[in-house]
C-alpha cells in the first residue's frame, strides 16, 4: 500500500475568471504543532508541510489570489479591475499549485493582499492575511517586515471590530479581542494591550471560551505590572536629570532704607 502523501489536491473554480484550478493543502492528520505563542503562531514539527504555506489559493489562469475566507461577493467593476491590474501582468505561473517554499508562500500572501485591496475585501479577511504573512516573516527572522505586517493586521482587526464584519467569520469576538491585545503586547504597547485584554475579561460571564479568558487575565496582569515598572523608571529618570534645588530662594527687600539724620 503506497504511503499517504501529507499534501492533497483541492479543486477550485476561480471566482474572477471561472477557470478550474488545483492547489495543494495539508492533510490535518499530518499537522503537528510543537509550540504555540500568545498570538496563536505555531512552529511545526515539519515546516515543509506547514498549513501556513498553503493558506492562499492562486488561480494560475488569471492570477487572482484569495483565502477560503474571502468574500464571494464582488462589488461591481472589481473583477474587471483585478483583470486590469493583475491578469494583464500575469504569466500563467503554475508553480504555486505545487509544493511551496517559504518564499513562494510569502509571494502568495502578498498577491492575496494586493488582490484584496483592489476588491476592498472585508477587514477581518485582510487581517488574517496580514497576520499570517507576519508569521511567515517571523519564521524568516525578518523582524522589521513582521512588525510592519502586525501593524497592518491590527489596523484591519480594529476596523473589523468597529464595523462588525467579524460576526460572519470563524474568529470569535473573544479570540479577536485577545489577539489584538497579544499583538499590541508584541509591538511594545502595554497600554493598548491592557485595553483589549480588559475587554476580553469583561466577557467572562457571556462566553464559553474560558481558556481565552484565563489567558487574557494572565496577560492583563503581566501588562499592568510592566506599565507600573515603566512608570517607575520614567519617574526615576526624570528625578535623575533634574538639578538639585537645595539653595534657598534669595529674598530681596524692596523697602527703601530711612535716610539717616
Amino acid at each position: 500500500m503506497p504511503e499517504l502523501n501529507p499534501l492533497y489536491d483541492k479543486h477550485y473554480t476561480c471566482p474572477v475568471c471561472d477557470f478550474e484550478f488545483v492547489t495543494k493543502k495539508v492533510r490535518s492528520r499530518f499537522i503537528q504543532a510543537v509550540s504555540l505563542e500568545s498570538d496563536f503562531y505555531s512552529d511545526y514539527k515539519d515546516e515543509n508541510i506547514s498549513p501556513l504555506l498553503y493558506h492562499v489559493n492562486i488561480c494560475y489562469s488569471c492570477g487572482y489570489a484569495f483565502a477560503d475566507e474571502a468574500n464571494r461577493y464582488f462589488l461591481p467593476g472589481t473583477k474587471e479591475l483585478i483583470m486590469k491590474r493583475i491578469t494583464q501582468n500575469w504569466r500563467g505561473q503554475t508553480h504555486y499549485s505545487k509544493e511551496r517554499s517559504a518564499k513562494e508562500a510569502i509571494e502568495a500572501y502578498i498577491l492575496a493582499i494586493f488582490a484584496g485591496s483592489i476588491r476592498k475585501e472585508k477587514p477581518i479577511v485582510m487581517a488574517g492575511l496580514y497576520l499570517r504573512l507576519a508569521w511567515m516573516y517571523r519564521k524568516q527572522n525578518n523582524e522589521q517586515k513582521e512588525k510592519e505586517c502586525i501593524n497592518y493586521a491590527l489596523k484591519s482587526y480594529e476596523d473589523s471590530y468597529y464595523q462588525g464584519d467579524y460576526k460572519d467569520a470563524k474568529l470569535s469576538l473573544t479570540r479577536m479581542l485577545y489577539l489584538m491585545g497579544a499583538l499590541y503586547k508584541e509591538l511594545g504597547n502595554p497600554n493598548k494591550a491592557v485595553f483589549y485584554f480588559s475587554k476580553v475579561i469583561q466577557l467572562k460571564d457571556k462566553v464559553i471560551e474560558k481558556r481565552i479568558i484565563e489567558l487574557a487575565r494572565d496577560q492583563w496582569m503581566e501588562m499592568r505590572q510592566e506599565i507600573k515598572i515603566q512608570r517607575a523608571k520614567e519617574k526615576a529618570n526624570k528625578q535623575s536629570i533634574e538639578p538639585p534645588n537645595n539653595n534657598k530662594k534669595l529674598r530681596i527687600n524692596f523697602q527703601s532704607k530711612k535716610a539717616s539724620t
